[in-house]
């Protein structure tokens, strides 16, 4: 048994060494090997799944919630997420991992959604808009982003152009 614990602490002591020495690259420009991409969005998945439950999904999908859910989308994720005809900016290329593109489907159930949105995700780029936007401006977005693959392009710009012009 102490042999175990020597084994493990001699162990800990290397990892710890290989970490804050600064060999590990943080780089975003860095490949994440296949090891760091399972683990990280093992993780993550399980941390959404997780803190999500729980919370109650309401009706989604009036065209009032669509509209509002929209404009809060044209406005702030699709600058990284894109949609129907429009590719992410470059800021979303830059980034590691890269984000969902929600306008080709996504396997997040609606509280996922709602919490990743609401609570952001560190270390991806991924804000939490729950300071700046109420619950239901959320769900509003929830409830657009679970419509967005089924958007055409067309669809899309018809939206955009019937947003008010801002001065």
């Amino acid at each position: 048994m102490k042999a175990f614990i020597v084994v493990v602490l001699i162990l800990g002591v290397c990892v710890a060494g290989y970490f804050f020495s600064g060999a590990f690259n943080v780089a975003a420009s860095n490949p994440d090997g296949k090891i760091k991409r399972w683990l990280l969005s093992s993780v993550s998945d399980a941390s959404i799944q997780r803190h999500s439950k729980g919370i109650a999904v309401p009706s989604l999908g009036s065209p009032e919630q669509l509209k509002v859910g929209f404009e809060h989308y044209s406005g702030m994720c699709e600058i990284c997420h894109g949609a129907p005809g429009k590719e992410p900016s470059g800021l979303a290329r830059g980034l590691n991992p890269r984000p969902p593109r929600f306008s080709r489907g996504t396997d997040l159930e609606p509280q996922e959604i709602f919490w990743v949105t609401k609570y952001g995700i560190g270390m991806t780029g991924m804000p939490a808009w729950g300071s700046t936007h109420t619950d239901e401006e959320i769900w509003d977005m929830v409830g657009f982003i679970q419509q967005l693959h089924k958007m055409t392009p067309e669809q899309y710009l018809a939206m955009e152009q019937a947003l008010p012009r801002k001065p």
